[in-house]
Formats: C-alpha cells, structure tokens, sequence
C-alpha cells in the first residue's frame, strides 16, 4: 500500500540552540523534497506537541540523548509504549558513540541512531540519506519495526 505525502514532518528535539540553526539550514539545502520543521529544547515540550497534535503529528523525530528534563533514552521509551506513534520514526541524535549506548536505544525502538558529526557537509549528507529512507518507508507503508540503521 502506497502513501502519498505531501510534506515530510521533520522534528528536532535538543537543547543546544545551535543545533536547532545549523540543522535547519542543513535542511533547507534539501530541496528535493517538501519539508515541515519543528523543533523543541526540551522532551516536555515535545511529548505535549505530540499529546496536543491532530493527525500525522510527524514523520520523524530526531532525538538527542542528552535533554535537560528526561533522557532522550526515557523519551524513547515512553514514544514507543504509545500505539499512536507506532509510525513515527525516531532517530537519536548524539555525540554518544558507545556501542552499548547504540544497542540500548536501537533495542528499546529507535529507528536509527546518528552520532552528531562536525562537519557541516557530513550533517546533510547524512540527513539526506536518513530522509530519502524515511520518506520511501512512509510511503511504501513498510512496517517501522524492521527499519533499523546507524550512521
């Protein structure tokens, strides 16, 4: 079953305020495709976006490991105990390379992990990638459970 989309909903939740500007531009060089953009500083104030949201609240939510109010790890968790986000994809977004940190949130749901890189072109190269896959994921109606990467 195929589903069109319009827009890719695009989510960052972090803290850093840089990060909110250098990922938004790394998207806005994406213009292959229709984005929609949303970020939060803190995991409280996304998990009210997604209790408050009607419809597709996103597509895909990167999610830092290190917030200020709850562990992107315990924001994971409570994500995906919720059968209404069962579609939503998650990539955690860290600084962390652990190898245990990496199972731990690839174990407990998250569709991808993506360690934070320094360089501005490596950023898009792999937000463009982690997008083209969620996008043909969503819309080839796949099941998220069996989509699984790291970059």
């Amino acid at each position: 079953m195929n589903h069109k989309i319009e827009k890719l909903k695009v989510i960052l939740v972090d803290d850093m305020e840089d990060e909110h500007v250098i990922f938004k531009k790394a998207l806005s060089a994406m213009d292959y495709i229709h984005l929609e953009f949303q970020s939060f500083k803190t995991a409280g104030e996304f998990e009210h976006y997604l209790d408050s949201a009607s419809g597709i609240a996103a597509h895909i939510v990167f999610l830092d490991m290190h917030l200020p109010d709850k562990s992107g790890f315990e924001c994971l968790k409570g994500i995906r105990s919720n059968p209404a986000y069962k579609q939503l994809v998650v990539a955690m977004y860290s600084v962390d390379k652990d190898e245990r940190t990496i199972s731990k949130c690839l174990g407990q749901g998250a569709n991808i992990y993506i360690t934070k890189p320094r360089e501005f072109g490596l950023l898009k190269q792999r937000l463009k990638e982690v997008l083209r896959s969620c996008m043909q994921y969503h819309s080839m109606g796949m099941k998220f459970e069996t989509f699984v990467r790291c970059f």
